[in-house]
């Protein structure tokens, strides 16, 4: 722990898919009692990207799936705040920064089962350019001269 500079850390041993040692050693936070168990979360920050992208990306080489599938195929209860922008989302948009989503909920109070069970994504930057996205006025609504390039798409 000393060399990383982190206050705790989680060691899991794996054998043929089994666990065979899971342990916590620290505690979670500097200042704080709490001790890291086998159960403990770590922010793994963008690992997670890497993780997801490999993971797909087994599934593309198994022909399961295509980097071009819409995600409502896959995930059928995705939704965007447009039914447009919903139905031409592709897997490549997602993986790539083009889907036009924020940062996301790194930093929220929100529980992941709040975040996973989200009806509708409020506002996006997309349209199905593949490579252009538009600005978000103040309000957060889509300025009339962005939203007027969408017939030159």
């Amino acid at each position: 722990m000393k060399t990383f500079d982190v206050p705790g850390v989680g060691v899991a041993v794996l054998n043929d898919g089994e666990v065979v040692f899971a342990k916590g050693y620290g505690v979670r936070k500097l200042g704080e009692t709490a001790s890291v168990d086998s159960h403990t979360l770590f922010g793994i920050g963008s690992n997670t990207k890497a993780f997801t992208t490999a993971s797909l990306g087994i599934l593309v080489d198994e022909g399961k799936l295509s980097w071009d599938d819409r995600v409502v195929d896959r995930l059928p209860g995705f939704q965007m705040y447009d039914p447009y922008v919903t139905h031409e989302m592709i897997i490549r948009d997602l993986l790539t920064h083009r889907s036009g989503l924020g940062l996301g909920f790194a930093t929220s109070s929100r529980s992941r089962a709040s975040v996973a069970n989200m009806p509708t994504i409020i506002c996006s930057t997309w349209w199905p350019a593949r490579s252009f996205q538009w600005s978000l006025g103040s309000s957060g609504r889509i300025s009339s001269e962005s939203e007027s390039l969408r017939q030159w798409a």
